[in-house]
């Protein structure tokens, strides 16, 4: 029995999330179809009125960029994700169309067309059903997140996690114009000064301008956020900008230490992503080290740095391909039996000059490339905390945790997973889910960088009460 439910748990787990991305899909395409419908007028009012031609034509351009913000996310969704989307939009269709085609009547043929007749005619007799009125509902005074995230957290229980579903993103995009209007996402965090300091790729859309920057945000309680007005990292090369991804950050002896990785794409001169370091004394003003501090061996891979400060030095993680293509044959050597990809540990005195120090494959550990949150460890050694949106095996969805006494070989820690369904964080399509965490008030504060309607990311706390 224990098994069919599992089995059971694992398809809903599968299904939720595809159904949620069709239904978005579906709702894109009827937006679409109206749009569509309205420039459709916009162009014959332009044909009848000439002398509004800017005007329409202004009306027409803010059509097309609310088109294009519309599909920005599903231009990222991997095309094996869009068919499984695109079959499941279809069958939805069906099932509505199915349910809304009108019962009780049948069709019967005559010489001019098909006629409807009434299967269980309605009673002349019966009377129309009076239905009570409802007063509106009281008009209630707005409660801050943090009043909400503190009274649920009063009366959750232990081992319970303090969900966000109810409670607005924490940073969410900025207002728009500004530049962090679209995606907040991608956080680091460091607890300082007894508060916090969130560290975020903030990006901004438009129909023709798409560019990325780091923002910084502080908070006393890790709920309620006041983010900088401007970026305090704007990478200088266009290409950078465009492409930013993830960043990390760990504070040393001698400041700060940022890296912020670059998505790769078809161009030759960008087929490996690219990491990057840059330092700082106070978090606020960087400087970028010239040249990459890492280039992806995988052509297609993104690089999810996770960083943090020691006393023998900064140490960096990041999940790659451990051997190249061949240039000869343009192919991969023999895939090793447990697979090319690990999760590599590189050692640095200043941050920037990275050595490499072991690796561990992500094969057996069952792992997907995800973002992690690597911290020490209380009892020696380090943990890795990462979120599943998809977990395998018998793996709940939800924040999993792996430990390695040296950050070289790591192991799951099967017993320490902690379940947490993606749908209640307020979560509305791919990518997966990544997170940041640090112990707090006897348990675990956690960010989590989610999808928003639109396409966008924002972020959103919870906290796992263990006592």
């Amino acid at each position: 029995m224990a098994g069919f439910l599992g089995a059971v748990g694992r398809v809903v787990r599968y299904l939720v999330p595809l159904i949620g991305d069709a239904l978005v899909l579906c709702v894109r395409c009827a937006v679409d179809a109206a749009a569509a419908a309205r420039a459709g007028i916009l162009w014959i009012a332009r044909r009848r009125a000439p002398e509004r031609g800017a005007e329409i034509e202004a009306k027409r351009e803010e059509l097309a960029r609310a088109r294009a913000l519309r599909w920005a996310a599903w231009r990222e969704v991997p095309w094996q994700r869009r068919l499984q989307v695109q079959a499941t939009a279809v069958m939805l269709v069906a099932l509505a169309f199915l349910a809304v085609w009108p019962h009780g009547r049948s069709y019967r043929w005559s010489p001019s067309g098909w006629k409807v007749a009434q299967r269980h005619a309605p009673s002349p007799s019966r009377s129309r059903a009076v239905y009570p009125t409802f007063a509106p509902p009281p008009t209630r005074t707005p409660v801050s997140p943090a009043s909400i995230f503190e009274r649920e957290l009063a009366a959750a229980p232990a081992g319970a996690w303090v969900k966000t579903w109810d409670i607005p993103p924490v940073l969410p995009p900025g207002a728009p114009g500004a530049w962090d209007d679209f995606k907040v996402g991608s956080q680091a965090v460091l607890e300082e000064q007894g508060g916090y300091r969130l560290w975020y790729r903030g990006c901004h859309f438009s129909v023709d301008d798409y560019a990325c920057g780091v923002g910084l945000a502080t908070s006393k309680d890790g709920v309620s956020w006041e983010r900088s007005a401007s970026p305090v990292l704007v990478p200088a090369d266009p290409y950078d900008r465009e492409h930013l991804d993830r960043i990390a950050i760990a504070r040393g002896r001698e400041g700060y230490v940022l890296w912020y990785s670059v998505a790769a794409d078809p161009a030759p001169e960008h087929r490996r992503a690219k990491l990057y370091a840059a330092r700082s004394s106070d978090g606020l003003t960087w400087t970028v080290q010239p040249g990459a501090v890492y280039e992806a061996v995988a052509q297609p891979a993104h690089l999810r740095p996770s960083a943090l400060w020691r006393e023998d030095g900064f140490h960096v993680w990041l999940i790659d391909s451990r051997v190249s293509i061949d240039p000869a044959t343009g192919l991969f050597p023999e895939m090793p039996p447990e697979g090319d990809d690990a999760l590599l540990h590189f050692v640095s005195s200043d941050g920037t000059k990275l050595a490499a120090r072991g690796s561990t494959p992500i094969a057996p550990l069952l792992l997907d490339w995800l973002t992690f949150s690597i911290g020490p460890d209380p009892s020696g050694g380090f943990r890795a905390l990462f979120y599943e949106q998809s977990p395998s095996g018998r793996a709940e969805q939800g924040v999993n945790v792996l430990r390695s006494r040296d950050g070289d070989a790591w192991e799951r820690a099967a017993s320490e997973a902690m379940p947490l369904s993606v749908m209640d964080l307020g979560h509305f399509g791919p990518p997966g889910v990544s997170l940041s965490a640090v112990p707090a008030m006897g348990g675990l504060l956690a960010w989590f960088a989610v999808r928003t309607r639109d396409g966008g990311e924002a972020i959103r706390v919870a906290f796992r009460k263990e006592r």
